[in-house]
């Protein structure tokens, strides 16, 4: 029988991965929403279960179920978009209140607001830190500068805005796109520390310790838009962005920020699909399954979904 990191129904599960078809807010590029599935394939048999920094094999020690919530793409209006943020919103809540981990796979990046919403009524908001991978900032008020016509307020341009708002600190990192409008939010605003990628002929990445250190708080909610990986590891996705994280890179990173601080959740998103070409989806898959096993398995911290 081929192996599968899917081996449990998600009402038995440590970890639900919660599929989000959702792209509605994405019209450089859809196709988000054929994501979750690409992903869900990979991780029944495409992707190395045992984690070789540490040698551990979380499927012969974690309940791992997915939860698909179908097709949330409805009308791809204001009303679908309002719809798709509360159901993401509605299956991650659930999966706190059932003591298990959340992973949302999305799906444009509009997922991630009804995650961190869940995050928001388990936890008080104060006390996380949105740590945010991503080519863009997403600190847009609204999409009326960028989306014709506009989807308002939930679109994926805006999915860290809400957090900050709300009272999550951020720490946004691989940032190398984005409008003057969020660059001064960024600046005025005590919550957000960003760490700019590129635009120096002398640029060096931080180092994970420094980025640490900008997270004050011991709770963190992971949230990765795959474009703020170089599109060299990451090319099927809508709105890629030369530069970015290198692949050992992220890794270092988030191995780092999962055993050091305690996850309460995270996300993978904005993983298009562009067949034959596979590369995307696979290292999407290896990241969430990874990610999994160094917060969970490897940590220091005791995190919600642990056996």
């Amino acid at each position: 029988m081929k192996p599968s990191a899917i081996n449990c129904a998600a009402d038995k599960a440590n970890v639900v991965f919660v599929g989000a078809d959702n792209d509605i807010s994405s019209p450089a590029g859809q196709g988000a929403d054929k994501g979750p599935a690409a992903v869900r394939s990979c991780l029944e048999g495409q992707i190395e279960f045992r984690e070789h920094r540490t040698g551990i094999v979380a499927v012969e020690r974690l309940k791992i179920g997915w939860l698909d919530l179908g097709d949330l793409n409805g009308n791809r209006d204001a009303t679908s978009l309002g719809e798709a943020v509360s159901k993401v919103c509605a299956a991650c809540q659930l999966a706190h209140d059932s003591g298990q981990f959340p992973f949302v796979i999305g799906g444009d990046h509009s997922n991630a607001i009804g995650a961190v919403m869940a995050v928001g009524q388990k936890y008080d908001p104060r006390q996380v830190t949105v740590v945010h991978i991503d080519a863009h900032h997403d600190l847009r008020y609204d999409d009326g500068d960028c989306a014709d016509p506009p989807l308002g307020r939930l679109a994926h341009g805006c999915a860290l805005r809400h957090a900050a708002e709300v009272g999550f600190s951020l720490v946004q990192i691989g940032i190398r796109s984005y409008s003057r409008e969020e660059a001064e939010y960024a600046r005025q605003n005590r919550r957000v520390t960003a760490f700019y990628w590129g635009g120096e002929a002398d640029f060096r990445p931080p180092t994970a310790r420094n980025i640490l250190k900008a997270v004050k708080t011991e709770l963190v909610y992971l949230t990765v838009d795959v474009d703020g990986i170089d599109p060299s590891f990451m090319p099927a996705t809508g709105r890629p962005v030369s530069g970015g994280l290198g692949w050992w890179y992220a890794w270092d990173l988030l191995q780092a920020i999962c055993q050091e601080k305690r996850l309460v959740g995270a996300d993978i998103c904005e993983v298009s699909p562009r067949p034959p070409d596979r590369l995307t989806e696979r290292n999407a898959a290896q990241l969430a399954y990874n990610i999994v096993t160094w917060a969970l398995l490897a940590k220091k911290k005791t995190v919600a979904g642990s056996p």
